[in-house]
């Protein structure tokens, strides 16, 4: 059972910031609201930092549905600031991955436990499982700027 759960958790994370398989896209309608998100804890200028945005459970905390809700940034040692605009008043979560070899997945040691970063929203994270959309979501009113910050977890 051990095992499953970490499993549960690199599958839900590797594909955070790619694209996701086509046909599941969604479009979000124009909006005044914004995110920004900071990133911290990167521990390494290597490879790639991929957030993702979510508005519901499905997917999360992998990639993106949402047209332009997947981001990549250079990792730089320090933080990473993903940022979306005019996006419509409502809940979302946001899900990060640091691919430091940037080989698309997140890497894991022999027992299955991540060796790379991740970390979702309100910054909830389990040795055994993928956080919940429900645990990691915030509102966002109309205009106005949300900001949030992301400890990655390694």
């Amino acid at each position: 059972m051990r095992a499953f759960r970490i499993f549960a958790v690199v599958v839900a994370f590797a594909a955070c910031g790619r694209a996701p398989n086509p046909g599941e896209t969604l479009q979000l309608e124009k909006g005044t609201s914004a995110l920004r998100i900071e990133v911290a804890g990167v521990r390494s200028d290597k490879g790639t930092l991929g957030c993702s945005l979510h508005i519901d459970g499905e997917q999360f905390p992998g990639a993106s549905r949402i047209i332009g809700g997947g981001q990549e940034h250079a990792a730089n040692g320090a933080s990473v600031m993903c940022a979306w605009d005019e996006l419509p008043a409502g809940t979302y979560a946001i899900s990060v991955f640091h691919d430091e070899n940037d080989n698309g997945k997140l890497d894991t040691n022999i027992v299955g436990a991540p060796v790379e970063g991740y970390g979702v929203t309100n910054n909830i994270t389990y040795p055994m499982g993928p956080p919940k959309f429900d645990e990691s979501k915030f509102d966002v009113a109309a205009g106005a700027t949300a900001s949030k910050q992301i400890t990655l977890k390694y």
